[in-house]
């Protein structure tokens, strides 16, 4: 008969049985501990490190806005899904003079008019706002200013002046 390695304790105790269970325990305490922050991220969202702006109305993320024209913004918490400090409404704003920004009573959208005498090139869109976290982000986007958009005649509309 094959004789068993026991590790024996002072008083010829064999351990090895109460330590295997012991290490078996920890493991399943360990893995529960994984499930229960797991579920807890789910139910409490990670803090917000920033805002996605993507131009409404348009595939691309930012198309533009013409000059005496005007455009829709929206944001998102970045990363998705993330949130902003309770009762925190994110402010936008716009480093351009010529621009008017109109944000909407959440904060997370906007409508930025481009005065017909803009002549610059581009405008800085910024949105910032507390995280739940209690740390302040923002996220600015370059939103290029497009040509005028002119109407082509398709005619004349004639009118009697004597």
């Amino acid at each position: 008969m094959e004789e068993k390695h026991r590790e024996e304790g002072i008083f010829g105790h064999d351990y090895h049985h109460e330590l295997k269970s012991i290490a078996h325990s920890l493991k399943e305490i360990a893995h529960t501990q994984k499930r229960i922050a797991f579920c807890l991220c789910k139910l409490v969202p990670s803090p917000a490190t920033g805002f996605e702006i993507t131009q409404t109305g348009d595939t691309m993320p930012i198309t533009g806005v013409p000059a005496g024209g005007q455009g829709s913004f929206m944001a998102v918490t970045d990363p998705p899904g993330s949130s902003l400090q309770a009762g925190n409404i994110p402010v936008w704003s716009v480093d351009d003079s010529l621009v008017s920004i109109t944000p909407s009573t959440d904060g997370f959208s906007v409508s930025a008019a481009v005065a017909a005498s803009d002549t610059a090139a581009s405008f800085n869109l910024t949105i910032a706002g507390i995280s739940s976290n209690g740390s302040n982000i923002q996220t600015v986007t370059n939103v290029p200013i497009l040509p005028a958009v002119t109407v082509p005649a398709t005619g004349f509309v004639v009118n009697q002046t004597a």
